[in-house]
C-alpha cells in the first residue's frame, strides 16, 4: 500500500508535541520517591533526574530513525515488529493491553484522588480514597464513552492548565528565602547514607515515569517536515525543555524543605503543603486546585488512548475473541468491547491494588507506575539495539532521518536502559519478576492465536 503520510508538521508543532506528550502528573507524585529512593540525598536525586534526561533525549533520537523508516502508525508494536518480528510486536502490544495502560491508569486514578482529598480537606482514608479513584476512573470513561469530541475538548483545555502549578511552584520556588519550618513542623531528618551506584538506579525509574510519553513524539517521524534537521531538535529541544522544568521544581521543593524531610515525612511534607507555604491558604488551594486538574487531564488522554490498544491487537487477528473486539459503536465511533475489556480490567487492576493497600502496603500504587515503565524500558533497549542491527541488516532501507554516532548512542541508551532496569529489580524484585512472565505469557497467546487462525 502506498503510504499516504506526508511531512506536515514543522519544527514548532514537533517541540510542542514532545512537551505535551511528556508533561503529565508525574512529577507531583514521583519527586518525594526520588528522594526516598536516595536516601534523602539532594544531590543524588538532582543526578537521578539529570541522567534520565539525557537517557530519554538519546533512546528518542534513536528510536526516531525507525520511526522515519516505517509505513506503519502503530507505534511501539510496530517498532517492535520491525526490529525483532512479529511475535515480539505483538509481546509489546499484549503488555501495553494487560499490564501497562491498566497499572497507570490505576496510579493515575489513586493520585487523582489523593489530590482531590488532599484540596479537600478530607481524610486520606481507604473508604475515601476507593470513592474517588473508582468514581473518577468510571467518570472519565463514561464521558469517553457518551462523546470522544467532548473528551478530547477537555483534554486540549486541561493541557493548557497542567503547565500552570507546574511553572508556579518551580519559579516561586527558586526564589523562596522564607522559613517554612513553623507551617511544615520538620522533624529534624537526617540524609540516609547509601552507595551512589544503587540510589541513583533505583531512583532513575521514578524519574523515568514523569518522562514517560516521549516514544510517541516519535512515531509522527514521517510527518515532520526536515526531519534530518527537525527532529532531532524537536526531541532534543523538548525533552531539555521539560528536563529544565522539572530540575527547577525539584530546586524549589529543596528551597522550602530539605530532602531529608521529603524522603521521611512525605505524609506531612508534600507538594500540597509547599503550595501553602509558597502561596498562602488561598494561593496554595488555586494551585492545588490546578493539580486536580491536571491529574484529571493526564487520567482522560491515558484513557482516550487505552480503549483502542485491544482493538490494535484484534485487527492482527493475534489476541483472543478477536471478531469481538473489532466492533465499533456507529454512535460514538469506538471500539465497544475493546474500551469494555479494558474499563473492566483497569477496575480488576485497582481492586488488587486496594486489596495490597488495605493490607498495609500504602505504597502499592507507586509500584503500580514504576514496574510497567521498567518493564518497557527492556522492550526499549531491545528496540534501540534492533536499530543497531538494521543498519548492518538492512543498510539500503530509507532513512528519512539518520541517527549521527548511532555506534557510540545506542549502546549508551542500551547501557543506561539496563542501569534504570536494575535498580527496579532491586526495589521491587517480586513486581519485576511478575510482570516479566505475564509480558512472556504473550508469546503462548500470540502462538495459540496463530495456531487457531490456521485451523
Amino acid at each position: 500500500m502506498k503510504d499516504s503520510l506526508k511531512p506536515k508538521f514543522g519544527l514548532f508543532t514537533a517541540l510542542a508535541m514532545v512537551v505535551g506528550t511528556v508533561v503529565g502528573i508525574g512529577i507531583y507524585f514521583k519527586a518525594t520517591p526520588v528522594l526516598v529512593n536516595t536516601g534523602g540525598s539532594e544531590s543524588f536525586a538532582l543526578i537521578a533526574w539529570i541522567s534520565g534526561a539525557i537517557l530519554t533525549i538519546i533512546a528518542g533520537v534513536v528510536v526516531s530513525e525507525l520511526a522515519s523508516m516505517t509505513h506503519n502508525t502503530g507505534g511501539l508494536q510496530s517498532f517492535g515488529d520491525q526490529t525483532w518480528g512479529e511475535a515480539f510486536g505483538f509481546v509489546i502490544g499484549w503488555s501495553q493491553s494487560i499490564l501497562y495502560m491498566p497499572l497507570t491508569l490505576s496510579i493515575i486514578s489513586f493520585y487523582s484522588a489523593t489530590f482531590t482529598l488532599m484540596f479537600l480537606g478530607w481524610p486520606l482514608n481507604l473508604k475515601n480514597l476507593m470513592l474517588f479513584t473508582y468514581g473518577y476512573y468510571i467518570a472519565v470513561n463514561g464521558i469517553n464513552f457518551i462523546s470522544a469530541s467532548l473528551a478530547g475538548h477537555l483534554q486540549k483545555v486541561m493541557t493548557i492548565l497542567k503547565l500552570i502549578p507546574l511553572l508556579g511552584i518551580a519559579v516561586t520556588g527558586l526564589f523562596f528565602a522564607g522559613d517554612a519550618s513553623g507551617v511544615l513542623h520538620f522533624s529534624g531528618a537526617t540524609v540516609k547514607h547509601m552507595s551512589a551506584f544503587t540510589a541513583i538506579s533505583t531512583a532513575m525509574i521514578p524519574v523515568l515515569f514523569a518522562f514517560e510519553g516521549w516514544i510517541f513524539a516519535s512515531t509522527v517521524a514521517r510527518e515532520i517536515k526536515n526531519p534530518q534537521r527537525n527532529l532531532p531538535i524537536a526531541i532534543m529541544g523538548g525533552i531539555v525543555v521539560i528536563a529544565v522544568v522539572y530540575l527547577m521544581f525539584t530546586i524549589g521543593l529543596l528551597h522550602v524543605a530539605s530532602g531529608a524531610e521529603y524522603a521521611y515525612n512525605s505524609g506531612e511534607v508534600n507538594v500540597f503543603s509547599v503550595a501553602n507555604v509558597l502561596f498562602g491558604p488561598l494561593g496554595g488551594k488555586i494551585i492545588q486546585c490546578f493539580i486536580v486538574i491536571s491529574a484529571l487531564g493526564v487520567l482522560n488522554g491515558y484513557s482516550l488512548f487505552s480503549l483502542r490498544m485491544p482493538y490494535s491487537l484484534a485487527l492482527r487477528g493475534s489476541f483472543p475473541g478477536s471478531r469481538a473486539l473489532l466492533k465499533i459503536s456507529k454512535r460514538s465511533n469506538i471500539p465497544t468491547t475493546s474500551a469494555l475489556f479494558m474499563n473492566c480490567w483497569t477496575l480488576v487492576m485497582i481492586s488488587i491494588g486496594f486489596g495490597l493497600y488495605a493490607q498495609g502496603q500504602k505504597h502499592v500504587f507507586d509500584v503500580f507506575g514504576d514496574v510497567p515503565v521498567a518493564l518497557f524500558y527492556i522492550f526499549y533497549l531491545s528496540i534501540i539495539a534492533g536499530i543497531w542491527r538494521l543498519r548492518h541488516t538492512c543498510p539500503e532501507a530509507p532513512r528519512p532521518f539518520r541517527v549521527p554516532f548511532l555506534p557510540l548512542l545506542a549502546p549508551i541508551a542500551i547501557l543506561g536502559s539496563a542501569y534504570a532496569v536494575y535498580g527496579a529489580f532491586i526495589s521491587h524484585p517480586y513486581y519485576m519478576m511478575g510482570s516479566v512472565i505475564i509480558a512472556l505469557l504473550g508469546l503462548v497467546v500470540y502462538k495459540k492465536c496463530k495456531i487457531g487462525a490456521h485451523s
